[in-house]
């Protein structure tokens, strides 16, 4: 079979354009691919920077509400082995069980006595109950640091 003169030049052209598109595509397919991977991995480090900013401000901010509920007379008076202390814890577990109610992050809020028992809670099972004198974010609270222990499971 002999071809045409145009055939002998339009079969080469077209293979040899065939082949340079294959070739472009696929170099477009692994620049694009590596575009969209480093787009992917900036866009999860952004995410994660934010997630981070934003758990960082959550917590300043329950520190705050933590160190001034530490001050708080009703709760101080409640620690006291008094007759006054023990009136007191009372007026500290509605305290709480408001807490609770507006803060839902909190399962409970519980006020312990110096030897790691519930003495009042917006929780009232676990008054008389709970005790977490061998918990080390309450041996550490004794020594009068301010302590976010690692999450665990509540005893509540």
């Amino acid at each position: 079979m002999k071809l045409s003169l145009r055939n002998r030049f339009l079969l080469p052209t077209v293979a040899l354009i065939t082949v340079g598109m294959i070739f472009s595509a696929f170099i477009s397919y692994r620049y694009s691919k590596k575009a969209i991977e480093d787009m992917a991995y900036e866009q999860i480090r952004q995410l994660a920077d934010s997630a981070s900013s934003q758990i960082s401000f959550w917590i300043k901010g329950i520190r705050l509400n933590v160190l001034n509920w530490s001050g708080d007379l009703t709760y101080k008076t409640a620690v006291r082995d008094t007759y006054l202390g023990i009136a007191a814890r009372k007026a500290a577990s509605e305290k709480m069980a408001e807490l609770q109610k507006n803060y839902e992050v909190f399962e409970t809020v519980v006020l312990f006595d110096k030897n790691g028992e519930a003495i009042a809670s917006g929780t009232p099972e676990a008054i008389g109950k709970l005790k977490v004198s061998d918990r080390e974010f309450f041996q550490k609270a004794v020594k009068g640091d301010f302590v976010f222990s690692e999450v665990m499971i509540s005893r509540v």
